[in-house]
């Protein structure tokens, strides 16, 4: 999008509105719908009592994806250095019941 474009141009943007840290950037959000990523998630979501990992370099839109797609209620977040065994990730899973 272009700066000339007058839609984008008379929607002034405040940087918090923008950059959400722990948010979700309502005015920045990338589907990328050529990926189906989306798509991928929900289909994952369609088969009960499995984990779904989500992985990527950091700040590709893991954590804004999930909240696009999972329902609060859904989600238990896991990090990677928290978990030891499969025993952790169940706890915290089972906490969350």
């Amino acid at each position: 999008m272009s700066t000339s474009d007058s839609s984008f141009a008379a929607m002034p943007l405040r940087v918090r509105d923008v950059f959400v840290p722990g948010g979700f950037p309502k005015h920045t959000y990338q589907s990328r719908k050529q990926y189906g990523i989306e798509e991928k998630l929900i289909d994952a979501l369609d088969r009960l009592n499995k984990f779904i990992a989500v992985a990527g370099p950091t700040k590709s839109g893991k954590t804004v994806l999930v909240r696009k797609v999972v329902s609060p209620e859904s989600r238990v977040w896991l990090e990677g250095g928290h978990v030891n065994s499969v025993q952790d990730a169940w706890a915290r899973f089972l906490l969350k019941q």
